[in-house]
Order: C-alpha cells, then sequence, then structure tokens
C-alpha cells in the first residue's frame, strides 16, 4: 500500500495541472485547498531564508558519510536517503 507521501504527491500534481505558477504565494495557496477523498489536509508554509548554492563539499565529509547515503536507482540526483546511525 502507497504511504501517505505518496497519495499526497499525486493530489499535488492534479491539483497543479496545467496551472502556471505566477508567483510563491499563489502556489502556497493551491497546495493549500488541496485535500484527498480520505480528508487529509495540507498546510503549507513559505521559507523566505536565502540558502547559499554552489557550496563545495569537503573531501572529508563526503569519505565520512557516504557509506550512510542510499541513492535511488532512477533518479540518485533527486531521490537519496541518508541513513542515520
Amino acid at each position: 500500500m502507497p504511504t501517505k507521501n505518496k497519495f499526497l504527491f499525486s493530489q499535488l500534481t492534479r491539483a497543479w495541472l496545467g496551472v502556471p505558477f505566477y508567483n510563491i504565494q499563489f502556489v502556497k495557496e493551491l497546495t493549500d485547498d488541496t485535500t484527498t477523498s480520505t480528508g487529509l489536509i495540507v498546510y503549507s508554509s513559505i521559507n523566505i531564508q536565502n540558502y547559499p548554492s554552489k557550496r563545495r563539499v569537503d573531501d572529508k565529509f563526503k569519505t565520512d558519510f557516504n557509506h550512510q547515503i542510499v541513492f535511488d536507482d532512477k533518479i540518485p540526483k533527486w531521490n537519496y536517503l541518508i541513513k542515520t546511525t
């Protein structure tokens, strides 16, 4: 049986289908209006914090934690799991 997340993503996809995203507030409103037939309600918030991009990851960090990262078979660049010890 699919997880609740899979149900949520399918409903979000339906809510967003064919709709141009004019601005972040509009996307938030579309998201907040999303529900499922089983009563799942979506609440969202907008994070306005700026994050630095293209930060270099230290090689030691990669070596120490590489064995704890499990990459997805289909889209490993986007989908991965970081296992904690």
